[in-house]
């Protein structure tokens, strides 16, 4: 698994790397089976592949509302 460093300037379209929806939904789901997660539906709103950086906030909020 790799790290993505991400900043306001460096903000990029997800749907620009990951072309179709079938490969999304396989996106999600390794990521999923990686961090050993199960993310809500609203993870798979096609909306959410326009920012790269307001997915990775989204992750990080699910993440910490998991833990607390």
């Amino acid at each position: 698994m790799g790290m993505v460093v991400l900043d306001n300037q460096n903000d990029f379209t997800l749907s620009d790397y990951i072309t179709d929806s079938m490969k999304f939904i396989q996106f999600i789901v390794s990521l999923e089976e990686t961090m050993g997660i199960e993310l809500p539906d609203d993870f798979l709103d096609n909306e959410i592949m326009e920012s790269a950086l307001g997915f990775s906030e989204k992750l990080s909020s699910f993440l910490s509302s998991n833990n607390d």
